[in-house]
């Protein structure tokens, strides 16, 4: 049983990663929108409010760029968890195995 619980946290792991990189590209698509939808709308108007407008939209979307790349950083990271995880039960086990053998043939 402990071992299905870890794999299951290995794969719960790598599983929220994915919904991390799932939003990501929603984010990113939703901010695509924003930016079509303001140079649609800047084509038509001119002065003060238009540049502040526009101002405004490159903050969100330079911010948004920021955030979808903390998106990933964090997704990378729970990967990593997961292989380093892996890695652990893998070294533990061949660890256990190598203790058993050895306790066998020392009785």
């Amino acid at each position: 049983m402990a071992g299905n619980t870890t794999e299951q946290r290995i794969g719960a792991q790598t599983e929220a990663a994915n919904k991390v990189r799932h939003k990501e590209g929603e984010f990113r698509a939703e901010i695509g929108r924003v930016v079509n939808a303001h140079q649609e709308l800047h084509t038509g108007y001119l002065g003060h409010a238009a540049d502040r407008l526009a101002q405004l939209v490159q903050q969100w979307s330079d911010d948004a760029h920021h955030l979808i790349d903390e998106f990933e950083g964090f997704a990378s990271r729970l990967v990593e968890t997961d292989r380093l995880t892996a890695s652990s039960q893998e070294e533990a086990g061949s660890t256990f195995t190598r203790a058993q053998s050895t306790f066998r043939t020392s009785i």
